[in-house]
C-alpha cells in the first residue's frame, strides 16, 4: 500500500495513524477487489475494531466484493463508532447474502434482524459525496435492506449520488430501499436513483430523523409498493423539494400500507417543485402520496 493507505482489515484492534496524524484510516485512489482477500471467505473491507475516530475514503473502487452468511456489507462493513466520510468512490458489483448492506454497510452497531429494523446503533457522523453505487445487490430475495447502503448515523450527508440496477432485474429483488439511513439530522441533495427493485421501498427510506433537507432528487424506473419513505421521522413542517419522479411503478406487496410513489408514516409534508411523469402501477389502489394510520396534511405546490 501506498502512503496514507493502511489495512483492509478490523484493525486487530489497534488504530492507525496517517502521516497527517489522524487517528483512523485514510484510503485513497486504490481499486479494491475479491483478490485482495485470498484466505477468507468474505471478499469485502471491514473496520470493526476500535480503528480510531475517523475513517476518510476517497477515490477508491470497490469492484465484485461480497461478504457471506450474516457478515453485513458486500463492499465494505464500518462497525464502530466514528466518523466516516467516503467521496468520490465506485462500488461495482458488490452483494451480501446477509440484511444489510448490498454495497456498504455504516454503523457502530447494526442489527442483522430480517424483515425489521430496530435497534442498531448510530455512529457519529457520516459523509457520503460524489458516490456512484452499480449492480450491488443481496444475493437472497427479498431479503437485504439497503441494496447500495444501510447507514446509521446521529448526522448524515448524502450528495451527488447516484445508483444504477441496485438491484435491478437482473439480479435478486430487495427487501427494502436503495439507500436506508437512520439519522437524526440528514441533508440529502442531487440524489439519483436508477432501475431499483424491492418489495417495499426501491429508493430512499428515512428513519427516525428529526431534522433534515430533502432536495434535487431524482427517481427512474424504481419498482416497489413505494419509491421514497419518511418512516418513524418527527420533523416539523417536513419538506420534500425540487425532485423527479419519472417511469417508476408501483406494486402491491402487503394489506397493511396503500402504495404510493411517497410514503409518510407520521409527519404532514409539503411537496414542492416537483415533475412527475408516466409513473405507472399495477392494477391496486395507490396514491401520489400514501400514509401509514391517522390523519396527515399534504401541501402540494408547483406540481
Amino acid at each position: 500500500l501506498s502512503d496514507g493507505q493502511f489495512s483492509l482489515s478490523n484493525c486487530n484492534g489497534n488504530p492507525k495513524n496517517t502521516s497527517n496524524g489522524v487517528n483512523g484510516i485514510f484510503l485513497k485512489g486504490m481499486i479494491i477487489t475479491k483478490e485482495f482477500f485470498d484466505g477468507s471467505t468474505d471478499k469485502r473491507a471491514y473496520y470493526t475494531n476500535n480503528c480510531g475516530t475517523e475513517i476518510f475514503i476517497s477515490g477508491c473502487t470497490f469492484s465484485d466484493c461480497y461478504s457471506t452468511g450474516t457478515n453485513l456489507g458486500g463492499g465494505l462493513a464500518i462497525l464502530q463508532d466514528s466518523e466516516v466520510i467516503i467521496h468520490n468512490c465506485i462500488f461495482d458489483n458488490c452483494r451480501t447474502a446477509s440484511t444489510r448492506g448490498g454495497a456498504a454497510v455504516i454503523g457502530k452497531k447494526i442489527n442483522n434482524h430480517e424483515n425489521k429494523v430496530e435497534g442498531d446503533e448510530r455512529l457519529t457522523k457520516a459523509d457520503i459525496q460524489y458516490c456512484c453505487c452499480q449492480n450491488c445487490y443481496g444475493s437472497i430475495s427479498d431479503k437485504v435492506f439497503g441494496a447500495a447502503f444501510f447507514i446509521a448515523a446521529e448526522n448524515a450527508t448524502l450528495l451527488y449520488t447516484s445508483t444504477l440496477d441496485c438491484p435491478g432485474s437482473q439480479h435478486p429483488r430487495a427487501y427494502g430501499a436503495q439507500f436506508d439511513v437512520n439519522s437524526g439530522e440528514i441533508n440529502s441533495e442531487y440524489i439519483n436513483l436508477t432501475n431499483g427493485n424491492s418489495k417495499f421501498c426501491s429508493g430512499f427510506e428515512y428513519r427516525w430523523s428529526t431534522h433534515g433537507t430533502f432536495k434535487y432528487q431524482t427517481m427512474y424506473k424504481n419498482k416497489g409498493q413505494f419509491t421514497n419513505a419518511f418512516t418513524s421521522v418527527s420533523i416539523d413542517f417536513l419538506s420534500f423539494e425540487f425532485s423527479n419522479y419519472v417511469q417508476n411503478h408501483l406494486i402491491e406487496s402487503d394489506g397493511h400500507n396503500r402504495p404510493g410513489l411517497v410514503f409518510v408514516q407520521d409527519e404532514n409534508i409539503k411537496i414542492e417543485h416537483f415533475y412527475f411523469f408516466q409513473n405507472t402501477k399495477d392494477n391496486i389502489d395507490a396514491r401520489l402520496i400514501s400514509k401509514n394510520k391517522g390523519e396527515i396534511i399534504v401541501t402540494l405546490n408547483n406540481v
